[in-house]
């Protein structure tokens, strides 16, 4: 069973989030904190590449990953880039509301569609073109997903703090996913 914990005011942090590079986006984004400088990134983000999707991050703060869903099935080089060569000690991947890869074939003709109007494509090409990719791509319930992403790098960095975090489209707050 996951929870979404909602953060309204810094005290709802967890003491063990305290201190770390998941808090002060925590801070810096739901509370407006001034931004302090950094040289070098503290923080890998992950999350979708969705426009509205839009966390406030200082400058050079965080490298930031942004796929479909957010999802790393195939960005784990990206994510041991950051770690070996980046020295990121802290990963958040941050899932968000209303995601479009959310039962994403239920978009197949908009797709189809798209493509034909806007690069040519014949029926054909587009169809197999979204049927090889789905699969890769399409993440059933946010939170969960979010939740299993955070499991499987764990078990692929142990000893990197890996914080799972869900964006609120609506409000642009930013809460925390809990199993």
């Amino acid at each position: 069973m996951s929870s979404i914990i909602e953060i309204n005011k810094e005290e709802d942090i967890p003491t063990g989030l305290r201190n770390t590079a998941a808090d002060k986006l925590l801070v810096y984004h739901n509370f407006k904190k001034p931004h302090d400088r950094y040289a070098q990134p503290e923080l890998l983000l992950v999350t979708c590449m969705d426009f509205r999707v839009n966390p406030v991050l200082p400058e050079r703060f965080a490298y930031v990953i942004r796929t479909a869903g957010a999802s790393l099935r195939s960005a784990d080089f990206p994510v041991s880039y950051a770690i070996g060569v980046g020295g990121i000690e802290c990963i958040v991947v941050m899932g968000h509301t209303d995601c479009g890869m959310v039962q994403v074939h239920e978009r197949k003709e908009v797709f189809k569609e798209g493509l034909a109007r806007r690069v040519n494509w014949p029926e054909q090409k587009s169809e197999g073109h979204f049927h090889a990719c789905v699969p890769l791509h399409e993440i059933g319930n946010v939170v969960e997903f979010t939740l299993q992403q955070v499991e499987r790098l764990k078990s692929l960095y142990p000893g990197i703090l890996i914080v799972p975090m869900l964006y609120d489209v609506d409000t642009n707050k930013i809460s925390l996913l809990i199993e």
